[in-house]
């Protein structure tokens, strides 16, 4: 895509002036992340990191039957989140990052809505989280939704 695609109208601003990326370390996250940030790149666009930490009862259920502490959880995806937060930075970013914890759909809308993203880029995998929100979803790739759809 290039900057001229970006803009609105000829020579008006950039579509998109705020980018969220959802991120979760996996390769279509990582994707996405490359993705989102040569986007935001083009626009001249603030970056704001995300990662939701799904949790509940105060355990994580994996494969397997094994359980992980919420706390335990919790301290993973900070992690993840700081990888995120490194790789921005070394991209020429200042990210502002946020960890949620809860059902990874929701609070990626909810914290778009508060931040007023106008684009969202999350990465997708037939296994991950847009075939859990979308059941059309049959391909792995990163895709990039305008948040206003």
């Amino acid at each position: 895509m290039s900057r001229s695609q970006l803009r609105r109208s000829k020579g008006g601003s950039f579509l998109y002036k705020k980018v969220l990326l959802a991120y979760d370390r996996s390769i279509e996250g990582r994707r996405a992340l490359r993705e989102g940030t040569r986007i935001a790149q083009l626009c001249g666009a603030e970056v704001f990191l995300l990662a939701v930490a799904e949790v509940s009862a105060g355990t994580v259920g994996l494969e397997g039957g094994f359980v992980i502490p919420v706390t335990e959880q919790v301290e993973i995806y900070n992690q993840i989140l700081a990888e995120g937060v490194e790789r921005l930075k070394a991209m020429g970013f200042s990210p502002t990052a946020k960890l949620s914890t809860g059902e990874a759909g929701r609070e990626i809308a909810k914290v778009a809505a508060d931040i007023g993203a106008n684009l969202v880029v999350v990465g997708h995998r037939p296994d991950g989280l847009l075939a859990r929100c979308s059941a059309r979803s049959e391909h792995t790739w990163s895709k990039t939704f305008d948040a206003a759809c």
